[in-house]
């Protein structure tokens, strides 16, 4: 459901990280991989890195002449959650990392989908709330809040979740944890009233 893949290949010094997205449903722009979309959507970066990202003609993005080591991969968008990740690089040794980018609290959805999205605060300062986990059940996905307390948990098959009702819990070793509970309906797109958590 809308989600994109990434995979990162190092390969005799080289990085390749090449993004593919999912079409099980239509809900992306049909041009997603056309138009130097990559350039204007997602930034590829490298620690130790002097190196320039580079970009294919196929979309892939790449950096020559590492040397060998360890190194910190972000990838970020405004479309979809910043993801880190770290790998070793070895000369001559090939090896694949596959990341899978989440939309944010702002994605624009196209076509038939379900999500659940909503801000959480501090009970107390009303202050936006990062990091907080936002797990759905029975479902099991999961999101964590961004630095405005923003999450985003969506469904991939929206007709399947339909009749159910979703119950999500507000997760965060400082505070006390919450839940909510969400009737869905087919295609629906809920916004939830914001969570006040209260601190231990």
């Amino acid at each position: 459901m809308g989600m994109m893949e990434v995979k990162i290949k190092p390969f005799v010094k080289t990085l390749l990280v090449h993004a593919v997205n999912d079409f099980t449903t239509p809900l992306l722009p049909a041009d997603f991989l056309y138009k130097n979309y990559y350039e204007k959507e997602l930034e590829v970066k490298i620690s130790r890195g002097y190196e320039r990202v580079r970009l294919s003609q196929q979309g892939i993005y790449y950096f020559a002449n590492l040397a060998s080591g360890d190194y910190s991969i972000t990838l970020k968008s405004p479309l979809f959650v910043t993801e880190k990740r770290t790998l070793t690089i070895t000369a001559g040794v090939v090896s694949e990392l596959t990341v899978r980018m989440k939309p944010c609290y702002d994605y624009k959805f196209y076509g038939d989908t379900a999500f659940i999205r909503g801000t959480v605060i501090d009970s107390i300062t009303h202050r936006p709330l990062p990091g907080i986990r936002a797990l759905a059940l029975p479902r099991n996905e999961e999101a964590y809040t961004d630095e405005k307390g923003r999450f985003m948990l969506y469904f991939r098959d929206p007709i399947d979740v339909a009749g159910e009702t979703i119950s999500v819990t507000f997760q965060d070793a400082a505070f006390q944890s919450a839940t909510v509970n969400v009737p869905m309906v087919q295609r629906q797109k809920t916004t939830m009233d914001t969570v006040a958590l209260v601190r231990i």
